[in-house]
């Protein structure tokens, strides 16, 4: 995927995608500000952040910064939606399937 496709896939995701996109989800983390499930965006396996609803300034600094970044070496944003049920924002990013950072 190049830089200037990144940018120009960039959708804008509704409610029912994004639970079509979790319904076999998997939690990979959950922290005061979000919890991130593995989900299945078109045969792809994607990380999707739902943010919590306190935190929405956060989703919405992310989403900013983010969207202006274009590297090979940075994750890509996919997509990015409105307030669910659950009262969170969320983005859709790039899975990396690849070791911990620390190793």
């Amino acid at each position: 995927m190049t830089n200037n496709s990144c940018r120009k896939s960039l959708i804008s995701v509704n409610n029912e995608l994004v639970r079509k996109i979790l319904e076999d989800k998997f939690t990979l983390a959950t922290t005061s500000f979000s919890n991130v499930y593995l989900g299945v965006w078109e045969g792809k396996n994607v990380v999707v952040k739902l943010f919590h609803e306190k935190h929405k300034p956060v989703a919405q600094k992310e989403l900013s910064l983010i969207a202006q970044l274009e590297h090979e070496n940075i994750i890509h944003l996919i997509g990015a939606g409105p307030s669910l049920p659950l009262d969170c924002s969320f983005l859709i990013l790039e899975y990396a399937n690849c070791h911990s950072l620390q190793n």
